[in-house]
């Protein structure tokens, strides 16, 4: 499966689930509503992965038994980003590539950190 493969799910159940709540189409305003819920709900997942690495952190349970709740929260994030991705036309695969490559000249004029 590729990062296409999912893109496609997400908008064939987004469809059949969300017909009327997909970004696509419609006005500009439409489409920067819809971006808006989807950021703020991405920022959601993202406060409840969080609250679940704190607890692992605190030491409330061993790590391995916050796995499913770390995968569940992941998973909401990436969906939110693909929603968000289809909402605002921007193909992941290049945005990450453009990005890597520009992050790989960045980082690579920096010198590693010398040891005390």
């Amino acid at each position: 499966m590729d990062i296409k493969d999912f893109f496609s799910l997400q908008e064939n159940f987004d469809q059949s689930h969300f017909p009327n709540f997909t970004g696509k189409g419609g006005s500009k305003e439409k489409q920067i509503q819809t971006a808006i819920y989807l950021v703020l709900g991405a920022l959601g997942e993202l406060g409840e992965l969080a609250n679940v690495v704190k607890k692992a952190l605190r030491g409330d349970h061993p790590l391995e038994y916050f796995s499913n709740d770390f995968k569940e929260e992941i998973a909401d994030v990436f969906i939110y980003l693909i929603k968000i991705c289809q909402t605002l036309n921007v193909d992941l695969e290049e945005a990450f590539l453009k990005k890597l490559s520009i992050n790989e000249e960045r980082f690579e004029m920096v010198p590693p950190p010398k040891k005390p």
